[in-house]
């Protein structure tokens, strides 16, 4: 009699994928490490995902669905833009603070997208648009420059990126965050009076 896939069961994999995936190399993981991750056999793990690169993919996108998720209801219940602005960073870090070669890894193994790489272009979009909405907010209530957001956006990210990479082991992500919104709140260029 065939075992029934449950949600339940998925998800504790998920959970112990990423757990597992991004406390170590993607290739000094093996499946027995996130079968007991999850507390499960390796055979229920294969069940639910064919290879380790599809785990790996999906424990991805599961990742990026619960950042955006987090982001989403932070920042609803706060007015001010440089504050949400502050929350998408510091969510931001979060996820990638023990995970640096993630992107690293996602953009040069094309394997990862042979069959999904639009999905994880669609999670990407989702948070590149709250980022957006965020920097629309703040033309509209005359607290940010008129820019494009849709660049606005896509700059942020790849300054806490950056951030995130380059980062010192004394750097903590509220620096990084403080930093973040410090450079591009004003700018670095000097400005004149006149």
């Amino acid at each position: 009699m065939a075992r029934v896939k449950t949600a339940e069961k998925n998800q504790a994999i998920l959970d112990a994928a990423a757990q597992v995936f991004f406390a170590r190399e993607f290739h000094e993981v093996s499946i027995d490490d996130v079968a007991a991750a999850a507390g499960t056999g390796k055979g229920t793990i294969y069940r639910y995902f064919t290879t380790k690169e599809e785990l790996f993919f999906v424990s991805v996108l599961h990742g990026l669905d619960g950042l955006h998720e987090n982001i989403s209801r932070e920042i609803e219940r706060e007015r001010s833009v440089r504050q949400r602005l502050a929350i998408i960073a510091t969510e931001t870090l979060r996820f990638v603070w023990n995970r640096r070669d993630l992107v690293t890894l996602l953009h040069r193994d094309e394997r990862l997208f042979a069959r999904r790489g639009n999905e994880f272009q669609e999670r990407r979009q989702k948070i590149v648009g709250l980022v957006s909405r965020t920097i629309e907010a703040g033309i509209t209530s005359g607290e940010l420059r008129k820019v494009d957001a849709g660049t606005g956006a896509e700059l942020f990210l790849g300054m806490l990126r950056g951030l995130n990479i380059s980062r010192r082991p004394a750097d903590t992500i509220e620096t990084m965050v403080s930093q973040a919104l410090d450079v591009f709140w004003d700018g670095v260029g000097r400005r004149s009076d006149a």
